[in-house]
């Protein structure tokens, strides 16, 4: 019992960030793509390639961290 729950949050968290992700790329919420201009940070990329290819990675990312969470709930659920 104690590890469907620890897997149910689990879960639910990276189903949650992913769809933060998801939708501050779609939305444009410029927190995104700040933080530190060092080589490889979504900063970094924003300013060399572009914010619109920034964001389409960043809702990638998100979009696959969400299918960890789903699929993460979904195989702990046949854990009994």
């Amino acid at each position: 019992m104690k590890t469907e729950t620890t897997a149910l949050w689990g879960g639910g968290i990276l189903i949650v960030c992913g769809l933060v992700w998801l939708v501050g790329a779609v939305c444009g919420w410029r927190w995104l793509l700040e933080g530190s201009r060092n080589v490889f940070g979504i900063a970094w990329i924003a300013e060399t390639f572009g914010s619109g290819l920034a964001r389409w990675l960043v809702g990638i990312v998100g979009l696959v961290v969400a299918a960890v969470g789903i699929v993460w709930i979904a195989t702990s659920a046949g854990m009994d």
